[in-house]
């Protein structure tokens, strides 16, 4: 005696065990193309520390070429790696190679995401002059975003970085910039709260 429903239920069974062994493995090539770059990115960063500045730009520029290999299918590992490479060349210092890297990036967004990164490690270094101009050039890039959230997003990572470097004015006319009325007034106070906390009043 045949069992329609019953063949028909093992028929999808097995097809469902033939696209998880397919996700899987896309999964997995995905998974290690990261950890080959975040394992560069290590090593890139301990040749930093030893004093090897050559062979560390060598490594993170290797780990750029390695991130933009990583499928962008629905994913967010190609720009995630990206961006940690970025971060990675600009706290090493390597600003002009950190902003070839952004060019990497397929979108508005992240392009300037990344920009504000770069100015963060620079302000993080001291840099403060350089990271000032190129926060600038991160928040050109956020106007250039055609959808008015992301670009909110984006305006109010600028002023979190500005507000952490100390730079409290800025700050608050970048925050001036947000076009999400909420957004705007949560970065505005975000900014007063830490200039008070900072003069002592």
């Amino acid at each position: 005696m045949r069992y329609p429903n019953a063949m028909k239920i093992t028929e999808t069974k097995i097809l469902l065990r033939i696209v998880l062994m397919i996700l899987t493995v896309k999964l997995d090539a995905l998974g290690a193309s990261r950890r080959d770059v975040n394992e560069l990115i290590a090593k890139g960063t301990h040749l930093q520390e030893s004093g090897s500045q050559e062979e560390s730009r060598a490594t993170f520029k290797e780990a750029r070429v390695l991130a933009q290999t990583i499928p962008n299918e629905g994913t967010s590992g190609f720009t995630d790696a990206l961006l940690d490479v970025v971060s990675a060349q600009a706290k090493a210092g390597f600003y002009e190679d950190a902003q070839i890297t952004v060019e990497s990036f397929l979108d508005s967004y992240n392009q300037a995401m990344a920009i504000s990164y770069i100015a963060h490690f620079q302000f993080e270094n001291g840099k403060t002059a350089a990271a000032r101009v190129t926060i600038q050039k991160a928040i050109r890039a956020a106007k250039s975003i055609s959808v008015l959230w992301p670009q909110a997003l984006v305006l109010q990572q600028i002023a979190h970085f500005q507000i952490q470097a100390g730079q409290y004015l800025d700050a608050q006319a970048t925050a001036n910039l947000i076009s999400d009325p909420g957004l705007k007034q949560t970065t505005l106070r975000e900014a007063a709260k830490a200039r008070r906390e900072r003069s002592g009043s």
